[in-house]
């Protein structure tokens, strides 16, 4: 697992967080929706198709699963060290429509103008609490991208903002985690 997240960028664990618990989050996230779209400030992602939607941070929709599941705490011990922790909470709604979000990095590199890629100091786990792919939209993973030191954290344009220069035709295909004809939301 740790060749695979080092040569690739990621890793795809199954069947680790109980699907009845995404439902619930699901539903609470879906229904608070139309709320933050009617919000002076609404927090758009990129562009008005994603919504930057923090799941629900009280009962009952915290869950041990979730927030602290051991087989993450364990895989992103083997990849981090000893001393992880969780420091952002949030997720990602995309909406209906025609837009979407640029490929980009969710963490870039530590420091600029590296001849090779900083060591791995954070990890973003993805839990989605709807099954998604092609059908109806999903998260794409670029295997390798995690290997371009084009970005780095300090120069502005690194984090959650970044695009990569890199295009399409020059990158592995994107791998799918999950399939499903259910639409895409993301925490």
């Amino acid at each position: 697992m740790i060749d695979e997240f080092n040569r690739d960028g990621f890793v795809v664990l199954e069947d680790v967080i109980d699907p009845a618990h995404c439902d619930i989050l699901c539903e609470k996230m879906l229904a608070d929706v139309a709320a933050i779209l009617a919000r002076p400030d609404v927090p758009f992602n990129f562009n008005k198709g994603n919504l930057q939607q923090a799941p629900p941070p009280f009962e009952p929709y915290l869950f041990r699963d979730v927030l602290f599941n051991e087989k993450i705490i364990e895989v992103t011990k083997a990849i981090l060290g000893d001393g992880v922790k969780n420091n952002f909470y949030s997720g990602n709604t995309a909406l209906q429509g025609e837009h979407f979000q640029p490929v980009h990095p969710d963490v870039a590199q530590l420091w600029p103008r590296m001849t090779h890629p900083s060591p791995t100091f954070g990890i973003v786990i993805n839990v989605p609490v709807v099954d998604m792919g092609p059908e109806n939209g999903a998260t794409k993973l670029w295997p390798g991208t995690h290997h371009d030191t084009t970005y780095w954290q300090g120069d502005g344009r690194a984090g959650a903002r970044v695009v990569f220069r890199l295009v399409r035709s020059q990158l592995l295909p994107a791998r799918f985690p999950r399939k499903s004809s259910r639409a895409r939301f993301a925490s």
